[in-house]
């Protein structure tokens, strides 16, 4: 009976061992496929396969930033800080960056309003 209980704890220690191998294998290739882009959500260098794609950034201080992204066919800049993030202007993203062609103008001052 002793050798009967030794063959069964035996083969349940290869059975577990035979799941850790497959898990972690199945771990190991789920990265690489997010790596290489090819797993829903996945970042892809250059945009993430829904119309959006990071041009730029500035940091503008501790957790703030200038963000421009292009999104559809737009460009839209955008202020990231800690309590949120503000659109500052969207326009046609035909444009290259450092062109100013397009770029939506500040508005000009209301009488009596100083800043």
């Amino acid at each position: 009976m002793a050798g009967g209980e030794a063959g069964a704890a035996l083969s349940s220690l290869l059975s577990l061992a035979a799941v850790l191998v497959m898990l972690a294998l199945a771990v190991f290739v789920a990265r690489r496929l997010q790596r290489a882009g090819r797993l829903p959500g996945a970042p892809r260098a250059g945009g993430d396969g829904f119309g959006i794609r990071l041009l730029s950034i500035r940091p503008l201080g501790w957790q703030s930033s200038l963000q421009l992204l292009e999104v559809d066919g737009r460009r839209v800049l955008l202020g990231v800080s800690r309590s949120g993030i503000t659109a500052l202007g969207i326009w046609p993203g035909t444009t290259t960056i450092g062109e100013t062609e397009g770029v939506p103008a500040a508005a000009p001052p209301r009488p009596g309003v100083t800043s």
